[in-house]
């Protein structure tokens, strides 16, 4: 065979190489390029009005159930508590925490979770709780850092109708127990 012939032959095993890999990864959702907007991002949100439960007791209230929720050994119910903002001067506590909702073969999937606390000064009749679900996937692209980004889909919203339950349901309870004599 000749040099020339030979040459040939390598360079045409490296094409199919190249276009066998650019293939993969397009398929594994690493080569891509789109962007998601705004629009097609599902979020859930729901709020609870608590007419007399000062800020203070609501955000340590808040801040109990989800730090039950991150110790929890359900799968379901485990939690990863990412930031929490006690707001004491402006009235806004927030706190976002992440729960794994697993995935398929390269994409990891998560949901964010928001939780408000608007204090009665700036809520109107009384004490706000709010809670926004919104769904992210861990995309790595030829053009960016490998980071997690807003997600098409439905979110998690089970969880976060948990969240709020436990917390009312612990609200009330403190409640009857500083109205019961004794």
């Amino acid at each position: 065979m000749s040099d020339q012939k030979l040459q040939g032959h390598r360079w045409g095993r490296a094409r199919i190489g190249l276009i066998q890999l650019g293939v993969f990864l397009a398929l594994t959702g690493c080569a891509s390029t789109r962007q998601i907007r705004p629009s097609e991002i599902v979020r859930y949100q729901v709020e609870r009005v608590f007419p007399n439960v000062s800020y203070e007791d609501l955000w340590t209230t808040t801040r109990d159930v989800l730090i039950d929720f991150s110790r929890s050994e359900d799968p379901q119910r485990k939690i990863e508590i990412y930031t929490r903002d006690t707001g004491a001067r402006s009235g806004i506590g927030r706190f976002i925490v992440y729960h794994r909702a697993g995935g398929r073969f390269f994409r990891r999937l998560r949901t964010q979770y928001e939780i408000r606390i608007l204090d009665q000064q700036l809520a109107g009749p009384g004490t706000t709780l709010g809670v926004e679900a919104s769904p992210q996937v861990f995309e790595i692209t030829f053009l960016s850092y490998p980071e997690w980004v807003a997600a098409k889909g439905e979110p998690y919203t089970l969880l976060a109708d948990e969240i709020l339950d436990e917390i009312v349901a612990r609200v009330r309870q403190k409640a009857t127990a500083a109205a019961s004599p004794g």
